[in-house]
């Protein structure tokens, strides 16, 4: 299974591949990745978020694969910086859900608190600090 799932990750960090093999190749990746396979998992995707001019609905995949798995400060940094960026709001709110789905780590909590100054979603920030 390791393989298959270092396949899928080349498959969907590869932008010349069709938008929507690559956003299956990432929900594959969510469902069946085990543990040990997180670090080289998040390693790749946080390199395909990073670039700025990947599909919108590549990225909003990506985070929603991240969004299945405990993430580290930096991933939830990186979803920081997509809501803070001029990103299409589908992908923002795929970034907001990352945050959300890891709210029990610190810096989750402080990213929260810091949009609740946030044009588009401090009322939601504040719901999630409020529970």
């Amino acid at each position: 299974m390791e393989d298959t799932i270092a396949l899928l990750l080349q498959l969907a960090q590869q932008s010349s591949e069709e938008d929507l093999l690559r956003i299956e190749a990432l929900k594959v990746i969510g469902l069946y990745a085990d543990q040990s396979q997180q670090p080289t998992i998040m390693r790749g995707i946080r390199e395909l978020l990073s670039k700025p001019d990947e599909d919108d609905d590549v990225r909003n995949a990506a985070l929603q694969t991240l969004a299945w798995m405990p993430c580290s400060e930096a991933e939830l940094r990186l979803a920081l910086d997509i809501i803070c960026s001029d990103t299409y709001i589908l992908v923002k709110g795929a970034a907001f859900a990352l945050l959300r789905a890891n709210k029990a780590h610190p810096f989750a909590l402080h990213a929260l608190k810091q949009l609740l100054q946030h044009e588009e979603f401090s009322a939601s920030a504040k719901r999630e600090l409020s529970t």
